[in-house]
């Protein structure tokens, strides 16, 4: 990886995890980034940042929600990338470890993951591969694993008691107490972790033995010194599968152009327009689940509406009341996270003699099907009451003014990140001869994507090409 495509990564994965650590402050997002610093170095293979992105992440995870610490596949996911910390061997632990989870949840699957594992090992130029399995013992790793997490979470403590030593008078209090509740839930961890991490070890041994009973008799592919194996098509790479749901599935299907009746002077919601291109038609009316109300709302009422940043006020959709918590907003207002990540409310009181001609409905389930996005698979319920205005249409251009001046108002909302993320299934696939696979540290990453994965990132494709026109 040359050193600008490392320092771009770092930024990235910076970038993300700050989605986690914030709680809704983006003004001060290189914090993220002297955290992935400090943590970046205990990778054994340089420019490895996916290992500090999937460790950090499920570390946040365990320090935000104090209910999951005693699941034990929470563990077994920490314990599998803190693998990635060993030198040498530990890439190749680590996705062996993965493919192990699965055996985890279901037996069945312990011969399949033999024979993965193995051509995987192929592709990680581990040697005989076989040999390699037949040895594996993951029970004389468990004092590494357990100083590894005591070093990591060490360093995050001390560069968490840096930023504040160093940035208490700039940071506001409310990131202060942020990073004071991250500190003290790591040193929980710490405490949780020299008994839960030797039983997930466990469990992962459990697990390997099971598989190491189905070994089969065969020729192992020796890889040679420069870590490529003389052939492709026993390889496999790790690709990491979300199921996408069915729209039967969904509670709040979307709504159709049957469920819409247009009214005057109200938004026609039928030709492209603000938030409705044309190449997408009845967009709006799919956002909905039901059928579709023109209102006229009127002095005293208020509505809100949840942005990232100032440049957001006068957006399409808005809500009669202002949500309760984060994961409300998420799940019921189905906001997928790569929508809007949060960050501060408005408030709008129409005033007297002015009228707001909104349609309102119930809001329509939403899944996540950008495959190259981390909240792939992403499934939210829906169902509250939403309000679509157009501040563009001459009916309601009277308020465009007025909203873009409103203040901002911060949620401090901290439970809206990650919400009803489908965990991750890992298998290795076999690698086609068109196919190529990028190595990320010490072992190969690929993506393979569905029909809707595709068909969800030509429609990403599609909305920035129309933002450019």
């Amino acid at each position: 990886m040359s050193g600008g495509s490392y320092m771009s990564a770092i930024t990235d994965v910076g970038d993300w995890i700050w989605g986690l650590v914030r709680g809704g402050f983006n003004e001060q997002q290189s914090i993220s980034q002297i955290i992935v610093d400090a943590i970046i170095g205990m990778i054994p293979v340089v420019g490895d940042v996916t290992a500090v992105r999937d460790l950090l992440a499920v570390v946040i995870r365990l320090a935000d929600h104090p209910e999951r610490r005693q699941e034990t596949m929470q563990w077994v996911e920490l314990t599998i990338c803190l693998f990635a910390l060993i030198p040498v061997a530990g890439g190749a632990i680590k996705g062996v470890g993965r493919l192990l989870a699965r055996v985890g949840r279901n037996a069945a699957e312990a011969a399949p993951v033999l024979r993965e594992a193995v051509e995987l090992l192929n592709r990680l130029g581990s040697g005989n591969a076989v040999r390699f399995m037949r040895e594996l013992d993951l029970s004389r790793y468990t004092a590494d694993l357990q100083r590894h997490f005591r070093t990591m979470v060490g360093r995050v403590t001390t560069t968490i008691d840096a930023i504040m030593r160093r940035g208490g008078r700039i940071l506001p209090s409310s990131m202060t107490e942020r990073l004071r509740e991250l500190r003290a839930a790591m040193q929980q961890l710490l405490a949780l972790g020299d008994r839960m991490i030797p039983q997930a070890v466990r469990d992962l041994n459990g697990w390997l033995r099971t598989v190491q009973r189905h070994l089969y008799a065969g020729t192992p592919h020796q890889i040679p010194s420069s870590l490529r194996a003389e052939t492709r098509e026993f390889e496999r790479g790790l690709i990491r599968q979300r199921r996408l749901p069915r729209q039967a599935e969904l509670p709040f299907p979307p709504s159709t152009l049957a469920n819409y009746r247009h009214r005057v002077p109200w938004p026609d919601l039928r030709t492209g327009g603000f938030h409705n291109p044309a190449w997408n038609p009845y967009r709006n009316i799919r956002t909905f689940s039901g059928n579709l109300q023109a209102v006229a709302l009127r002095h005293p009422r208020k509505i809100y509406r949840i942005i990232e940043n100032e440049g957001g006020r006068s957006g399409a959709f808005w809500s009669l009341e202002r949500p309760a918590s984060g994961r409300r907003w998420r799940e019921d207002y189905a906001v997928l996270e790569s929508w809007n990540r949060d960050g501060y409310y408005i408030e709008f009181e129409i005033p007297p003699g002015q009228t707001l001609y909104v349609w309102q409905g119930r809001v329509a389930s939403q899944v996540e099907t950008d495959a190259a996005k981390a909240t792939y698979g992403q499934v939210l319920n829906g169902g509250a009451q939403q309000l679509l205005i157009d501040l563009r249409h001459p009916s309601n251009a009277w308020a465009t003014s007025r909203v873009e001046r409103l203040p901002l108002h911060r949620t401090g909302w901290r439970d809206h990140m990650g919400v009803n993320v489908p965990n991750e299934q890992t298998r290795a696939i076999l690698l086609g001869q068109t196919e190529r696979a990028q190595r990320v540290g010490t072992y190969t990453a690929v993506t393979r994507v569905t029909g809707a994965g595709v068909r969800g990132q030509q429609s990403q494709q599609r909305q920035q090409q129309q933002r450019r026109q």
